[in-house]
């Protein structure tokens, strides 16, 4: 089966937690083990379904698994929950506020960090999570940058 034909969950495939125009340009393969596949399944369904659902429209996954170049090229640090495939930067489809969803995510989902993360007029949710839940750390704050 290839990359593109996993679902994750309902709404999301794996390729779409995958794709990276960074390794599309510089030709590397951005390949999950399945140990990844199996931390970004849980991401969806515990994580990224629900917030779909709570806001009725798309979730636009911008970052989702990185392999360890990748990472490396876009500036990710080492340690980057994004490599094992615990992470994922999202927007809205309708390009909606964030700040309200972030503050609902807070209450309503599960998960290890949870950071609203604004670079000039650009803002994104980055949110990671742990099979074990008892692992997340509950971590939620805002990185804004001019």
């Amino acid at each position: 089966m290839k990359k593109n034909d996993i679902k994750l969950s309902e709404h999301f495939t794996l390729q779409e937690l995958c794709h990276s125009r960074t390794a599309e340009r510089q030709q590397l393969p951005n390949t999950p083990l399945p140990c990844h596949v199996m931390r970004l399944k849980n991401l969806c369904v515990q994580v990224l379904e629900p917030v779909r659902r709570h806001v009725g429209q798309p979730v636009l996954v911008t970052s989702g698994y990185r392999c360890e170049a990748v990472n490396r090229l876009v500036g990710g640090v080492p340690s980057s929950q994004h490599r094992l495939g615990l992470a994922a930067d999202f927007v809205l489809k309708d390009g909606g506020e964030l700040r309200p969803l972030w503050e609902w995510m807070q209450q309503h989902v599960p998960y290890d960090q949870l950071i609203l993360e604004q670079k000039g007029r650009k803002e994104w949710i980055h949110v990671s999570c742990h099979i074990d839940q008892r692992q997340n750390r509950r971590r939620a704050f805002v990185i804004s940058k001019p």
